[in-house]
């Protein structure tokens, strides 16, 4: 699932499947498949009933949502049918759920800051500036690591 603004995103995932099925080394005798659902951002209820109609003919998977509240309504759908749900999105508020079958492939934000801890010690830095895209705060728990 990949809301629009996303394209990237779903461009990137197009050519991970597409460069597995072209491998035999990885897959041997199977074709990976996909089915590109685009539900409205923060949309939850559009997500469900799309994620659904995907359930009903038989997806082994689910990769998406971006947006923080479909993503953790898919989720527990996922969770409660036994389907696995791969993410891909920024989430410091996140609690996983008990017995999930989620996986979110982008690194945890302790652990982000946590290795700019690590660079910085390594090339013996005193300080450094990181320059972000959009001021909501995402980096403010990465980077607490620093002041403690």
């Amino acid at each position: 699932m990949f809301e629009a603004g996303f394209d990237n995103e779903e461009r990137a995932f197009r050519n991970a499947i597409d460069r597995i099925n072209s491998r035999t080394d990885i897959l041997p005798d199977i074709k990976l498949s996909y089915e590109i659902e685009t539900p409205r951002a923060q949309d939850s209820f559009s997500a469900s009933k799309k994620v659904c109609r995907q359930i009903k003919n038989g997806i082994a998977a689910v990769f998406g949502p971006m947006s923080q509240y479909s993503a953790e309504h898919i989720q527990s759908v996922c969770a409660s049918l036994a389907i696995p749900h791969l993410e891909i999105r920024w989430d410091v508020d996140s609690t996983p759920i008990k017995d999930s079958n989620s996986i979110n492939l982008y690194p945890h934000h302790t652990l982000v800051g946590k290795a700019f801890i690590d660079a910085a010690k390594f090339w013996n830095w005193d300080s450094f500036a990181i320059l972000y895209e959009k001021s909501d705060g995402r980096w403010r728990s990465a980077l607490k690591l620093f002041t403690e």
